[in-house]
């Protein structure tokens, strides 16, 4: 075994992601990291089955890339499983992005093939550079302390599945796993480039009006030039970020557990604030921001700002209350914020935009508008920004009709 290999062997092995000859499930596109994957899996001695997800957003290179898997896979006797899916499509009904819609639909697809396969373990190729691209992407947006650990290398992807001989519902657990998560993209070329083995190249990955491409081409190669250890050194750090995330975690589960009660029959979530003044700030904002993803149904709306408010709500007196994300209401009472969601999609607070500047919305919702005369030419199209023609609109309509997409 190479040194190459056997980085990857002693990555697998520390982090428990495999036992010796499982069946793994690993995700390939055809590009230099996923093919890489695949071989040094097999080469290692796994059962590996491929999946490539033909996004159908690059055309005829996206075609080719398809042909490419399957012809490398049938080269190499490994089992393929191919699915299509329209992702420009999927983003225009969703309202996501492209890419965060193909992401969410190629991530489905590859837990729904390995509970298909009985396969419990899916790997995927991101690797060092990678992790600290991540990093670097979510430490510009104000991410959390788990933002900043990046790319996990265990991640449990938890589903409902069925059971085949009493037909009830139960928890199938599968392991998203990344083998490659302590080798570099220069490593994985060189390990490649000897054994005379092609790869695809995607052309989007130059785009670098893309903001993670204009990391990974433009301001990690500057860190480089700085530190020759820059990628490297970002991924051990988020490596020790993980640890401290877990320490911290565990505690606020138990702060949790101990200062809210989930009412299921009213839906509606109390939290005991002598509980959560007794905890340290670090910690309440866990509980609460763990508080408002239970009665939410999930975080993927709730941002920072949604747990300054309560953080403020708790301070206030009696009977204050706020609106938050998803139609959730937060009150504050004697001895606990009371969480719940509203019933009807009535909106309480009206506020009149007739001019330009920013307008403040209940929840900590911010909306900036800007008045003038279209002249003619393309309308802008922003994920966040809607370009209106008021003289369409009178009354509530134009005053509501403004408010960004969240």
């Amino acid at each position: 075994m190479n040194d190459f290999l056997r980085q990857i062997h002693d990555m697998i092995l520390s982090r428990q992601m495999l036992a010796a000859g499982e069946r793994v499930l690993v995700a390939v596109s055809g590009g230099a990291d996923s093919v890489c994957l695949l071989l040094a899996l097999k080469e290692l001695g796994y059962e590996v089955h491929a999946v490539h997800v033909e996004h159908g957003i690059r055309g005829q290179e996206s075609l080719e890339d398809c042909a490419f898997v399957q012809e490398l896979c049938a080269g190499e006797r490994i089992p393929l499983t191919v699915c299509r899916i329209d992702a420009p499509a999927l983003s225009a009904i969703s309202g996501r992005s492209v890419e965060e819609a193909a992401r969410d639909e190629r991530y489905r697809i590859l837990i729904e093939t390995a509970q298909s396969l009985k396969i419990s373990a899916v790997a995927t190729a991101h690797h060092m550079d990678d992790r600290a691209e991540t990093v670097l992407w979510n430490l510009m947006r104000g991410s959390s302390l788990a933002g900043l650990c990046g790319i996990l290398p265990v991640r449990e992807a938890e589903e409902k599945g069925q059971n085949p001989e009493t037909g009830e519902a139960e928890a199938l657990r599968i392991r998203i796993i990344r083998p490659l998560l302590e080798t570099g993209r220069d490593e994985i070329e060189k390990w490649l480039t000897e054994r005379r083995q092609l790869w695809r190249e995607d052309c989007t990955n130059l785009d670098t009006d893309i903001t993670r491409n204009a990391i990974r081409l433009r301001i990690l190669p500057q860190m480089e030039k700085l530190n020759a250890g820059a990628r490297r050194h970002i991924a051990q750090t988020a490596e020790d970020l993980v640890q401290v995330e877990n320490y911290l975690e565990d505690a606020a589960q138990h702060a949790y557990s101990c200062a809210v009660r989930y009412e299921d029959r009213r839906n509606e979530l109390e939290i005991c604030l002598k509980e959560l003044k007794e905890q340290p700030e670090l910690i309440r904002r866990r509980i609460l921001h763990r508080a408002l993803g239970q009665a939410e149904g999930g975080l993927r709306d709730i941002t920072r700002e949604h747990v300054e408010s309560l953080m403020r709500l708790a301070g206030m007196d009696n009977g204050r209350r706020i609106s938050l994300p998803g139609g959730l209401k937060a009150v504050r009472e004697e001895g606990v914020i009371r969480l719940t969601r509203r019933t009807s999609s009535h909106i309480a607070d009206e506020i009149r935009i007739d001019s330009d500047g920013e307008y403040l919305f209940p929840g900590g919702y911010k909306l900036k508008a800007e008045f003038g005369i279209w002249e003619g030419g393309d309308v802008p199209k922003k994920k966040y920004t809607k370009t209106l023609d008021t003289g369409q609109f009178s009354g509530r309509a134009q005053e509501t009709e403004g408010l960004p997409d969240r």
